[in-house]
């Protein structure tokens, strides 16, 4: 028996695509959308006597499964997550503390991951609730945005690209990690100029700090071949989505002040370097980091009108590959875990 509050997600890193594995890791959610996709052929063929479409030509073709998941950025679990978001990932204990610190880059390819997803189905004949369990296999990062709100909790956003749904496994006991803090505004800091890369122990760093920008959105598009993986012999499933150039981009809302960095950079299509710290308020030896590279700025100049005051204005910006930085993003986190 369950409550009407209870719902989970619980998920694991498969060993290989179109194999489920037993979900271990849950994590506390905002909101989801994963849901069922058939593509189903519906005869468009006539029949003498016939006034109506037959049924007999409604068949289901292929399926597969997906949707969207959001969540408070939090400092516990969330390694798996963001090697299903990048591709690569390396884990490395620093020195002698008991932080491990997790870099994650881009990959040639995209790890898949079992979901389980646990709702409240409820018993109208004794007014309980059951659990439904739907367990979504092989589902990949197809796209992810880190937002960072003024005066907001950090969310990561990811849309998941599935294989099939399966409504027969098991529950798995929604499981929590221990002392898991949520990432925020008051924690955060924006850095450009001069960037140093992370290496295996050592955070990445910046020599300049930003300090007018209200909020940051960082976003990337896998590119995954989501409609392009169906192939005889398949029995309609989803094969491994290859993934094609990811495009990373962002946005900012910054204000209009005296020598910032922005105007003249979208001017003369200058180079920038982009470092977002979160660091956890409780505990300064947990972190994640975002770094690019290079970044180019997009938008337009600062624009008057409305309530008179300090003017805002929206930065929008690309990353890119620059040639000589060994990424063009990174992701660092810093963490207790022990394992991705």
């Amino acid at each position: 028996m369950s409550n009407a509050t209870d719902v989970a997600l619980t998920l694991a890193a498969e060993t290989a695509y179109g194999t489920p594995v037993t979900v271990a890791k849950s994590f506390e959610f905002l909101k989801e959308s994963l849901t069922f996709r058939k593509k189903v052929n519906d005869s468009a063929s006539y029949r003498y006597g016939s006034s109506f479409k037959s049924s007999a030509g409604r068949v289901i073709m292929t399926t597969d499964a997906g949707g969207d998941v959001s969540m408070e950025l939090g400092t516990v679990n969330f390694g798996v997550l963001w090697k299903a978001c990048l591709g690569a990932a390396t884990s490395t204990k620093d020195g002698a503390t008991n932080v491990y610190q997790q870099v994650h880059t881009i990959g040639s390819t995209l790890p898949s991951l079992t979901v389980q997803k646990v709702l409240p189905s409820f018993n109208p004949a004794d007014g309980t609730f059951s659990d439904a369990v739907y367990t979504f296999t092989s589902a990949m990062v197809s796209k992810w945005t880190l937002n960072v709100p003024n005066a907001g909790v950090a969310t990561l956003d990811l849309t998941l690209d599935a294989r099939e749904v399966l409504t027969t496994t098991a529950k798995v006991t929604p499981s929590y990690g221990a002392d898991n803090h949520v990432l925020h505004f008051g924690g955060a800091c924006l850095y450009t100029g001069t960037l140093t890369p992370p290496t295996a122990t050592a955070a990445a760093s910046a020599t300049a700090p930003v300090a007018n920008v209200k909020d940051v959105t960082i976003e990337c598009d896998n590119a995954l071949a989501v409609d392009k993986t169906y192939y005889f012999c398949g029995a309609g499933k989803k094969s491994k989505p290859w993934k094609g150039v990811p495009q990373v981009s962002g946005k900012m809302t910054v204000e209009f002040v005296t020598d910032g960095p922005f105007v003249a950079a979208f001017l003369a299509d200058t180079a920038m370097t982009l470092l977002l710290n979160l660091a956890a308020k409780e505990n300064t030896d947990e972190k994640v980091q975002v770094a690019l590279s290079e970044i180019r700025i997009e938008g337009d100049l600062p624009q008057a009108g409305g309530t008179p005051g300090v003017i805002e204005m929206s930065v929008p910006f690309t990353a890119y590959a620059n040639g000589v930085a060994a990424q063009p993003i990174w992701v660092v986190n810093r963490t207790f875990d022990t394992s991705i």
